[in-house]
């Protein structure tokens, strides 16, 4: 097996989200997504690297799998890093995973790292054994929510707007704002986005990003501008709420 960097081709790009896909196919990715993410991070503070997995056969070569590592945006510190091993499901169990761990661990090593963390479905409990073995602790939990909307009886929510009318709350969407004041409604939604995740509770420190960071985020393939709910106490912006598309399936926000 050879261990190569990612090259941003178009192969590269789509071999890495079939691999994670198939890992994951309940929360996929898309070509458009990683690429974006990849053209917007801010190299020149945050550290970030990929590495294709390859095995040769009669003079082609397979990816089977990666390894990448990323500072953490939100929770950032310089010796901190979150990481990902995939392999593909049809070359799993033969110690292909191991090998592209290693050598992550190695290029975290040479960043003098302090700290990896990684994240795995419950269910996924070969994954979960893999990271026990390698010296890994939970460190939280997080639920995931989904609402079949078509069955949905929303009777029960008929008057919530009228109540948080009575309280002087009124709504409205990151699109009709950006129609009015472009530039004030970005700077003004990345002053109550920042805010509102200051106060998440995280197992880390949190930091903020940057507006010229945060507003490469408006322009994802996944942003819904008429799904970012905004809510007003007279002309102060006081809560959020943000719906995002699911590039690979329509119908699932």
């Amino acid at each position: 097996m050879k261990i190569r960097p990612f090259d941003k081709s178009d192969a590269d790009y789509a071999r890495y989200v079939e691999i994670a896909n198939a890992n994951y196919p309940d929360h996929p990715y898309s070509v458009d997504e990683t690429r974006h993410e990849d053209e917007t991070w801010n190299y020149a503070r945050y550290d970030a690297a990929r590495w294709m997995a390859e095995l040769e056969n009669d003079g082609s070569n397979t990816t089977i799998g990666y390894g990448e590592l990323r500072h953490r945006t939100g929770e950032f510190h310089p010796q901190k890093f979150w990481i990902d091993v995939y392999v593909h499901p049809d070359f799993q169990r033969r110690g292909y995973g191991d090998a592209i761990y290693c050598f992550v661990v190695d290029q975290l090593n040479q960043r003098n790292a302090k700290e990896a963390q990684t994240a795995t479905d419950e269910p996924r409990t070969e994954v979960v054994g893999f990271l026990q073995r390698r010296g890994f602790k939970e460190l939280r939990r997080v639920w995931e929510s989904r609402l079949d909307v078509s069955s949905f009886d929303d009777s029960a929510f008929s008057q919530a707007e009228a109540r948080a009318s009575q309280q002087g709350i009124t709504f409205t969407t990151l699109a009709h704002e950006l129609a009015r004041d472009p530039e004030g409604a970005k700077r003004r939604a990345h002053t109550l986005h920042e805010a509102i995740n200051a106060d998440v509770p995280r197992s880390g420190t949190y930091t903020a990003r940057d507006y010229e960071d945060w507003i490469t985020m408006l322009d994802a393939p996944d942003v819904l501008p008429n799904g970012y709910l905004i809510a007003r106490h007279g002309d102060e912006w006081v809560a959020e709420s943000c719906l995002w598309r699911n590039t690979t399936f329509p119908h699932v926000l």
